[in-house]
């Protein structure tokens, strides 16, 4: 499935900020179950604990790391932890084609950690 480097991007972005958010989050992630369509089984889930509503929980916590008054969900965007209306493009498979953007992120770093 072909990749679009914005995604890509904000994946990286995304992944860089968990480096600093929750160190070692590469581990706790199942690539095999993860699913950024699905709040349960999304990065912020399985980094966050998938009890409750890990997926705000990560959320909020990226939001404290922000500037204040910043929208959750533009940066939920921007950090490759959500699509928008701008990845209409890559629709219906925009969550397929991000969710394989996290997986090979994921996948890279654990080769090369």
């Amino acid at each position: 499935m072909p990749q679009d480097d914005r995604l890509t991007d904000r994946v990286r972005r995304g992944a860089k900020w968990l480096d600093r958010a929750a160190g070692g989050w590469t581990s706790l992630v199942e690539v095999a179950t993860l699913d950024m369509s699905d709040p349960g089984q999304c990065v912020l889930a399985q980094v966050f604990g998938r009890v409750g509503d890990a997926y705000l929980r990560g959320l909020t916590r990226l939001s404290l790391d922000a500037p204040p008054g910043a929208d959750p969900y533009r940066l939920a965007w921007e950090h490759g932890f959500e699509v928008a209306s701008t990845d209409q493009d890559l629709a219906p498979l925009a969550y397929d084609v991000l969710t394989q953007a996290w997986k090979a992120e994921i996948e890279s770093r654990r080769f090369y950690a």
